[in-house]
């Protein structure tokens, strides 16, 4: 809870040792017009940003005001509170900081979000965690019962012109905040419920998201000739292709009883939730790097290709997508799996990859020679710019990494754990 009067207490010790003239200890300078100049040392300093530290405690604050909007209307009640004589300074301050927060709650308001998703298709409304994926014809009619009640025709039609930039699948949510920073946490939260869904997603299925932040299906048309003179000549030719996504990615009722089959639940219990421990925490950014992996497009004519090694690095271009989606699976390992600074990380990934991949002792022996001829790659990627990743390497790495994830989905069903230490020491049992 935020305590005002500990902010009122830093506040009017800044005022009673601020200095109006410039000396070498005093470096940060503040100036407003109408109001003058502030030099503070490094003693006030500290004590400006704790009292932004406390109004911080609130957690509808902290998420929507930046430090900058904060720290200028600190700077204007210090300025304004130094033209007021020391016995009325600190009642002036004391009303100006609980005006702030009153102002900033006020600005704090619920917002319900409607985004279009591309290249997705439901059978039925759902939801993961705070968002819901709806069909576009529920939508218009949330849109039109709030925008045209009335049913006037000419508004009807503005309205009807308007949908072409949806999309037949929307995700809708509700968010607390003020309006540009609610509007980025509804973006925020929409993207990792698509990136949980993609959990689910196989390698070759079509890449879908937010419109506007994936590939989406066009026509492309290519001009060819022999030369300059043959430009009227027969030999002129026009070729047309579909590119992006080749299918739209659908999800029935029968995705949605698999994924319940597979944690799906536990991921809403997650997703759910108003604060996430530290293992929650990292699943989910483990989640969210597998999604952006699966997001990630490839030349759909690199999928049967054997890798061939071309004399120059950069003449292996249409490789270089596939090595983008190894380095995002990766890091969803790493996410997880490294459990502080001091890791090692190559060798902490090879010991505990295998022992959540499976049981058994071949499987895990398979499981991390596939990982080290893997991370080899990886390293050539990220060190040495090389490319040489296959459409089966990544094939192998998603499903070594959705087993791991998975796993410990599971883990957290099973055993409760409630922060890295406790799945660090299963993992050592496992051993």
């Amino acid at each position: 809870m935020t305590d005002i009067k500990k902010m009122e207490q830093y506040l009017v010790e800044i005022c009673s040792n601020v200095k109006s003239d410039r000396s070498e200890e005093l470096e940060h300078m503040w100036y407003k017009k109408g109001l003058g100049v502030v030099f503070l040392n490094e003693n006030e300093i500290e004590k400006f940003e704790a009292a932004i530290d406390e109004l911080y405690t609130d957690d509808y604050i902290k998420s929507n005001f930046p430090r900058s909007y904060l720290r200028n209307e600190f700077q204007n009640i210090i300025l304004e509170a130094l033209q007021k004589s020391g016995v009325d300074r600190s009642e002036f301050i004391s009303n100006e900081l609980g005006e702030l927060r009153s102002k900033l709650k006020k600005d704090i308001k619920k917002f319900n979000f409607i985004i279009p998703i591309s290249n997705l298709k439901i059978e039925n409304n759902f939801n993961i965690g705070n968002v819901t994926f709806k069909k576009l014809d529920e939508v218009k009619n949330i849109i039109e019962k709030i925008g045209n009640p009335d049913g006037d025709k000419e508004l009807q039609l503005g309205l009807e012109q308007r949908y072409q930039y949806l999309a037949p699948t929307c995700a809708e949510v509700s968010v607390q905040g003020v309006p540009i920073f609610a509007q980025t946490e509804a973006y925020n939260r929409i993207r990792l419920a698509v990136n949980s869904l993609k959990l689910y997603n196989r390698t070759d299925d079509p890449v879908w998201g937010i419109k506007g932040e994936i590939l989406t299906p066009n026509i492309r048309m290519i001009f060819s000739y022999e030369n300059e003179e043959a430009k009227d000549h027969p030999g002129w030719k026009i070729s047309v292709g579909r590119v992006g996504p080749p299918k739209t990615y659908k999800i029935t009722s029968k995705t949605l009883e698999l994924m319940n089959r597979h944690h799906f639940n536990t991921i809403n219990q997650i997703l759910n939730k108003s604060r996430n421990n530290d293992l929650e925490t990292r699943l989910l950014t483990s989640i969210y790097w597998f999604g952006e992996s699966l997001s990630t497009p490839f030349i759909e004519e690199e999928k049967d290709v054997v890798y061939k090694k071309k004399k120059l690095k950069h003449q292996n271009l249409e490789y270089f997508r596939l090595g983008e989606r190894l380095i995002k699976l990766f890091t969803a390992l790493e996410a997880i799996l490294i459990f502080d600074k001091t890791d090692p990380v190559t060798e902490s990934i090879l010991e505990r990859t295998p022992l959540l991949f499976s049981m058994d002792p071949k499987q895990r022996i398979d499981c991390k020679t596939y990982l080290e001829k893997l991370y080899e790659k990886r390293s050539q990627i990220v060190h040495y710019g090389n490319t040489g990743v296959s459409h089966q390497d990544v094939r192998i790495l998603t499903q070594i990494v959705r087993t791991i994830i998975f796993a410990l989905l599971k883990m957290s069903e099973d055993y409760e754990f409630k922060n890295v230490k406790n799945l660090k020491d299963h993992l050592d049992e496992l051993k």
